[in-house]
């Protein structure tokens, strides 16, 4: 009975947010299924994902997730644009980016789990999707081979190469850590108008990776997750990553309360970003 309580009041709630307290407020019991399938709300998108896990219990009783960056998203992109989705996990975003881009357009979608990769295939594919490439790595400033911790039970999108303490956590697997020039030359693009970055703390080392993206040919906007006690284990913090961002000439916003502010009006330590950049290049 808690379960359908929680799933009509998500679904009845009419604001694309407030939804993380709302569901830690309903407090529903674990589901006795590891699978589930649903239309994204608002998009012509079939998501599969475990309804247990943490994007997958606000796919099941909301129908969305992040359903604030889906509208933010939904208003920036433009037919034919080029999208890289850096931590793509199931694939949500790089759906979205998908059909916005439209056939002209091309999305690269990033992820290096093995497990989430294999559900995020599955989705492209379920959709019919022909404009997404995804790549099994991680991205950063040089290649080498890195190890890739699961810190959380029932969610996939906490996973990180640098935990607080490594010991503490047995499923893990060895992932490939590559290039911004093994990105293009693997799928010939070299730049991309638009760039959502979400990797539990090493936000700031793809940025370091993209330096020539950012020299050469800026992306028109960003997303990324700014969270303090993620970034600190990779040794830069939320007000390095907010200035880089600021050095690179772009205008930064935060959700908060189902709006986007001044990153000076919200917690610098914990938010979403959007970064608009300000100085158009030639």
């Amino acid at each position: 009975m808690r379960n359908f309580f929680t799933w009509v009041v998500m679904r009845t709630w009419p604001f694309p947010f407030g939804h993380v307290r709302l569901l830690y407020s309903l407090k529903p019991t674990e589901l006795d299924r590891n699978i589930a399938t649903t239309r994204l709300r608002g998009f012509p998108l079939w998501i599969t994902y475990d309804p247990n896990s943490e994007i997958g219990r606000y796919l099941f009783y909301r129908g969305s997730f992040e359903e604030q960056i889906l509208r933010k998203i939904t208003e920036v992109t433009r037919p034919g644009d080029r999208v890289l989705d850096v931590g793509a996990n199931i694939g949500v975003h790089s759906l979205v980016f998908s059909t916005l881009v439209q056939e002209e357009g091309q999305v690269v979608a990033i992820e290096p789990q093995s497990k989430v990769r294999k559900r995020l295939m599955h989705n492209i594919d379920s959709n019919q999707v022909s404009n997404i490439c995804v790549l099994g790595c991680a991205l950063g400033s040089e290649e080498c081979t890195a190890t890739i911790y699961d810190v959380a039970r029932n969610n996939d999108g906490a996973a990180t190469l640098k935990p607080d303490d490594p010991s503490k956590h047995d499923k893990f697997e060895h992932v490939e850590v590559k290039t911004f020039d093994f990105v293009r030359k693997t799928t010939g693009l070299d730049y991309f108008d638009i760039i959502k970055i979400d990797v539990e703390g090493a936000e700031l080392e793809v940025i370091n990776g993209l330096s020539e993206i950012f020299r050469t040919r800026p992306p028109r906007c960003l997303f990324v997750e700014c969270v303090d006690s993620h970034l600190i284990r990779f040794g830069t913090s939320s007000e390095e990553l907010i200035s880089r961002l600021e050095n690179l000439g772009y205008s930064l916003k935060a959700k908060h309360k189902g709006r986007w502010k001044s990153i000076e009006q919200v917690d610098r330590k914990n938010c979403d970003i959007y970064a608009e950049l300000m100085i158009k290049h030639a």
